[in-house]
């Protein structure tokens, strides 16, 4: 029989499609896959679902149920099983993957795939935000560097939109080297990070104290970071692997010279407060 007489002949009773797509017309299923619609093609079984077991191995090939007039039955069967097994090493493939996968998402923690993905989102949200320092020399324009530090700059922004840094002095400034702030006691003994315990240092081969203008965490050894930074006035490579760079100057270097050429007394703290009237997100 030609394959449109069993087509209309199933479409006037409403007949379903294959068991897998049970809630589709026969109709539906021959659209979906395009069949050809010529009076070149026969219906090879009167069960348009017989061969099709799954969307995943057999779907795309669902004109295989319809063959030729002149086709040889004997070689399109042979045809059909150099098919199946194609798609079955194909199915096997799929399995080893999935069950690596499965293994690999029971072996880490939910939570810790959560915490990654925001941690990714907080880094491309970071990459979009300035700092900007207004002290009483003028404002100092900082990019940070959430890709390389985005604990030290999820920390920084934390404490510029808490208010933390506003009214703060610039305690430490040593001429041709750098200017250090962040301590509310205004000692360089104080200050706490934004979780209120020291977090761990973050070390990139690609960007070291090679310049000036680099916003650094001040600490007072390995995995000390808590609110204090200095921002260089030199390059400074003994400081490599030793502070963490999460930002740099990119607008107002010339306020952070002012303050760096502040008359100091002997422990390096300007004898005029140098002071950050307001920090700001923009």
């Amino acid at each position: 029989r030609l394959w449109k007489d069993t087509y209309d002949e199933k479409k006037a009773l409403g007949q379903k499609g294959a068991s897998w797509i049970n809630i589709m017309s026969l109709e539906a299923l021959i659209d979906l896959w395009q069949i050809p619609k010529d009076d070149a093609y026969n219906v090879h079984s009167h069960k348009p679902g017989d061969f099709i077991v799954s969307r995943f191995y057999y779907g795309t090939a669902a004109f295989r149920l319809l063959y030729k007039k002149e086709a040889n039955l004997e070689e399109y069967n042979d045809k059909k099983k150099e098919y199946y097994k194609n798609t079955m090493t194909q199915a096997r493939r799929y399995k080893i993957v999935q069950d690596y996968f499965n293994d690999l998402f029971k072996r880490a923690s939910y939570k810790d795939f959560v915490a990654e993905e925001m941690r990714r989102k907080k880094a491309e949200e970071m990459k979009k935000k300035s700092v900007v320092l207004q002290t009483n020399q003028g404002d100092i324009k900082i990019r940070l560097y959430p890709d390389v530090a985005p604990k030290a700059c999820e920390n920084f922004i934390g404490l510029v939109e808490k208010g933390y840094y506003n009214g703060i002095i610039f305690h430490r400034v040593i001429k041709d080297f750098m200017i250090q702030g962040g301590d509310p006691t205004g000692t360089g003994a104080g200050g706490e990070s934004l979780w209120g315990e020291a977090f761990h240092d973050e070390f990139n081969d690609k960007v070291l104290f090679d310049k000036p203008g680099l916003l650094a965490m001040a600490n007072s050894g390995p995995d000390t970071n808590k609110s204090q930074f200095f921002i260089t006035t030199k390059a400074a490579t003994w400081l490599n692997k030793k502070h963490t760079i999460f930002g740099e100057v990119i607008g107002g270097y010339e306020v952070v010279q002012k303050i760096e050429s502040t008359p100091v007394d002997s422990g390096d703290k300007p004898k005029e407060e140098q002071k950050i009237i307001k920090a700001r997100i923009e």
